[in-house]
């Protein structure tokens, strides 16, 4: 650690030849602390430009603040459905619904999401099918130039 000197303005000891408080004196500037009522809109904002990466993050600050804020866990939720990544999207909408069950949109969300969940596992469903129906196997090509 460098000693400071009596004034910021004499040059630093370190010998870099500049003033003290443009070298190691130099004052961080600390940045406010977030807040719900910054990050929220922030978030929305990114959701709205698809800029989903972005908003899922602010959303996440926001929950690392307050983890039962309806809001942000119900739009995180729709983030995630946006992303495709519909489990996730049903955990955090699902209880969103359980802080607050009177807000028809949020119950709205949840159904579009166990839809997607459920189509999502007939077309998994239906790929294993065709691998094991349709596909032939190794011996396909030799048993029909047999015949």
């Amino acid at each position: 650690m460098i000693a400071a000197p009596p004034s910021r303005n004499a040059p630093c000891p370190c010998g870099s030849g500049r003033r003290y408080k443009d070298c190691h004196g130099a004052l961080v500037a600390t940045a406010a602390p977030e807040t719900l009522e910054m990050l929220l809109p922030q978030a929305l904002d990114a959701q709205r430009a698809g800029r989903l990466d972005e908003a899922a993050q602010a959303y996440e600050r926001a929950l690392a603040l307050a983890p039962d804020h309806f809001d942000a866990l119900h739009m995180l939720g729709v983030v995630h459905f946006q992303r495709g990544s519909f489990a996730r999207a049903r955990e955090l909408v699902a209880r969103a619904v359980a802080l607050r069950p009177d807000v028809d949109m949020a119950r709205r969300n949840l159904r579009l999401v166990d839809n997607a969940l459920r189509r999502e596992r007939e077309h998994d469903r239906f790929r294993r099918w065709i691998d094991a129906v349709e596909r032939p196997d190794g011996n396909y090509a030799y048993r029909l130039r047999a015949r």
